[in-house]
């Protein structure tokens, strides 16, 4: 176990900040590694000029196969993302399950400094399949309370079709 590990140090210049405590295992030869981390909940992070609480996580390494058992991050100021599934190491290949949770769409990374007022709330539930240099998107995105340069938007949805996403 390493307690309070401060993360600015391990990514110096990356724009994160906190203390983190981490618990791993690894055994087996190199070519066959089988490895667990953990970071218990609570975690609290800075990062994009936001404060998170990080945890828990849970993942593993199973051969050339990264296992996300849990991933969560929670906004201090509203919202929440959780990560589960595959990652193949070998070739890429994404088998991941994204939900967001009442996510302040002013939160979202890129959309405060884009200068364009607009506030709501964004729900998901998104399958993330193929490559990195080709993913597929599936799912539902839920938006509510969306008010766009004044104008009241209201609710929407959007449900994606698997469609690559890329050349």
């Amino acid at each position: 176990d390493a307690r309070r590990i401060d993360v600015a140090t391990l990514a110096p210049g990356a724009g994160v900040a906190g203390r983190v405590t981490v618990s791993a295992e690894a055994h087996g030869p190199l070519d066959a590694l089988e490895a667990r981390v953990q970071v218990p909940g609570g975690t609290t992070l800075t990062a994009l000029g936001d404060s998170f609480a990080v945890g828990p996580i849970d993942v593993t390494l199973e051969g050339r196969t990264l296992a996300i058992r849990t991933l969560r991050l929670a906004r201090s100021a509203g919202g929440a993302v959780d990560v589960h599934g595959r990652v193949g190491l070998e070739h890429q290949d994404l088998d991941l399950d994204l939900v967001l949770n009442k996510f302040p769409i002013e939160g979202i990374p890129g959309v405060a400094s884009s200068g364009v007022p607009v506030s709501g709330l964004v729900s998901a539930r998104l399958h993330l399949s193929g490559r990195p240099d080709r993913p597929e998107v599936t799912g539902n995105i839920d938006f509510a309370d969306v008010i766009a340069r004044g104008v009241h938007l209201g609710a929407g949805h959007l449900a994606l079709a698997p469609a690559r996403v890329g050349p």
